[in-house]
């Protein structure tokens, strides 16, 4: 298990509200990516002792091992693949069963590829598709690439556009593929995945707290298919751009699955980084604030989900 510093701190730190992005930006800069070492042999003896530790380092790991451990063998393994700005760091779950498979590229929320991708990626493999999720951060410095991002979000082209593109054609050229493509995306990927949803040759879209934009009547003519899951107590997504979201998709004849967001639920109610965001006071500090794992609105968003893609896919 390698555990990044900055990583670790920006789980921890960032939810709390101390500025996730100055406070790893700052580690980024005193540590500089070339000393960041993999010191899981010397915190071993630490974890065996005190098991929240051992929650502490799972939110900092980019392959926590508890995880997935309870649902099934993990599946997902290294890749990368072409983009316009060169290779793209990626996870590529593969399913069990015979080919060919419908895919699913999977769009990292803003804390990038944190052990809840890795999760998506197998959740997909295990029910059928071919999942490819691109690292967005791939270029390295956290600050940076979260800036990059940011930057072509708001443009509606360039770097990220790119990289997500590329992974749909990646998945498309693949001969085990059969080129029924969709998008899933969270926080950040699920802007990602609304914006993409249309001209972007995606069959259906999912959307998980995604941000609404303010043109969504312009940004929807002619999107493909769109499931939708959102918190009653997202501060990010309130109950005025929910509405503006429902009936742009009516405006726009966009078939989609938009039910009322789940009550109780606030921003990142499916992101799941393992026990220190499900108890414990941490948890309580996130879910005061809008922000946290939900088990049962997260399961019951999945299953929607799921059905959805099937509906679409196969």
């Amino acid at each position: 298990m390698t555990i990044h510093w900055s990583t670790l701190i920006l789980r921890v730190v960032g939810f709390v509200g101390i500025g996730f992005v100055y406070a790893t930006a700052t580690l980024d800069a005193w540590l500089g990516s070339q000393h960041r070492a993999t010191i899981a042999e010397r915190i071993q003896p630490w974890t065996k002792r005190n098991p929240w530790f051992a929650a502490l380092i799972t939110l900092g790991s980019s392959s926590p091992a508890g995880l997935t451990s309870g649902l099934a063998p993990e599946v997902a393994k290294s890749v990368s693949y072409s983009s316009t700005r060169g290779q793209v760091n990626a996870l590529l779950a593969t399913p069990s069963t015979q080919p060919p498979w419908s895919g699913v590229v999977v769009v990292h929320d803003i804390l990038g590829m944190a052990c809840d991708v890795e999760a998506y990626a197998d959740r997909f493999a295990r029910e059928g598709y071919l999942a490819l999720a691109p690292d967005l951060y791939t270029d390295g410095g956290f600050l940076r690439c979260v800036w990059a991002t940011f930057q072509s979000y708001r443009r509606r082209s360039g770097r990220a556009f790119d990289d997500i593109d590329a992974a749909r054609a990646w998945l498309a050229g693949r001969q085990d593929c059969n080129r029924k493509i969709a998008i899933i995306g969270f926080c950040l990927g699920g802007g990602f995945a609304l914006l993409m949803a249309a001209g972007r040759q995606f069959q259906v879209s999912a959307v998980n707290y995604g941000e609404v934009p303010a043109d969504a009547k312009q940004v929807f003519k002619g999107a493909c298919p769109i499931v939708a899951s959102y918190g009653a107590r997202d501060p990010y997504n309130k109950g005025e751009d929910l509405t503006r979201l429902r009936a742009a998709l009516a405006a726009a004849g966009v078939a989609n699955d938009f039910p009322e967001p789940y009550p109780g639920s606030g921003h990142s109610f499916m992101n799941d980084y393992g026990p220190l965001n499900r108890y414990g006071p941490l948890a309580a500090v996130i879910r005061v604030i809008g922000f946290g794992y939900d088990p049962s609105a997260s399961q019951h968003a999945w299953r929607r989900i799921l059905a959805f893609f099937d509906r679409y896919l196969r």
